[in-house]
């Protein structure tokens, strides 16, 4: 029940950091369309195998879709502040939407938020995703029924950023599993001005064993 109310709670903020960006948005702008492509390969707290997403921005709307061999979603949401040059110590930027999506069969809905800010040549961001399932995936078939009143997941991560190096904390709450700390780090490099590549490594501490991530993102050219 306690899960159940977090998730409600976090949908209210949502729809409130929603409409106050709505209000406030500016004048109406361009659809830049399709703002970038990314193909990920490995394992992470959200990704297994080959990852594909897009997001698609349209002034302050913006649009995610993603594809697994076993889970898809979508999240739709409108961008809030903006990251300006590294030297401008109080810039900030953050996404605040809704997702839906399946995993292994079994759909699942609920906010989405992510928030960054940058501090000189340092920036610290978050993210917090809880989600409720219509059934169980297919994996849980078999298990003994789930002892929740609701079928619940929960990612969130906090992460630090040095230049190209990135270390981080994240937590996953999913159905009745015990919650799994996954602290790492990631770097990034950019190859050229639309294009780069990234790797990460989890350390799973209910699996006593590490996730490796690997990808790429291109953005258009404008």
């Amino acid at each position: 029940m306690k899960k159940l109310l977090a998730v409600l709670a976090g949908c209210l903020v949502i729809v409130v950091i929603l409409s106050n960006s709505v209000s406030a948005q500016e004048p109406k702008k361009e659809c830049r369309g399709l703002e970038s492509v990314a193909i990920t390969s490995g394992d992470s707290p959200i990704a297994s195998g080959i990852t594909v997403s897009a997001w698609v921005v349209c002034g302050r709307l913006r649009v995610e879709a993603a594809f697994q061999h076993e889970q898809a979603w979508i999240i739709t949401g409108y961008k809030l502040g903006k990251l300006g040059a590294e030297k401008t110590p109080s810039s900030y930027e953050g996404f605040a939407g809704l997702a839906v999506g399946h995993f292994q069969g079994a759909p699942w809905g609920g906010p989405y938020l992510s928030i960054k800010k940058r501090l000189g040549l340092v920036s610290i961001s978050t993210l917090q995703w809880p989600g409720v399932y219509v059934w169980q995936p297919r994996s849980r078939e078999g298990y003994p029924p789930n002892t929740e009143w609701a079928l619940i997941g929960y990612v969130m991560v906090y992460q630090v950023d040095i230049g190209p190096v990135g270390i981080f904390y994240s937590g996953l709450d999913y159905l009745d599993d015990k919650w799994n700390h996954l602290p790492g780090i990631s770097i990034t490099k950019k190859l050229w001005s639309n294009f780069s590549l990234s790797g990460t490594a989890t350390w799973n501490n209910n699996r006593d064993e590490w996730m490796f991530l690997i990808g790429a993102t291109w953005e258009p050219k404008r």
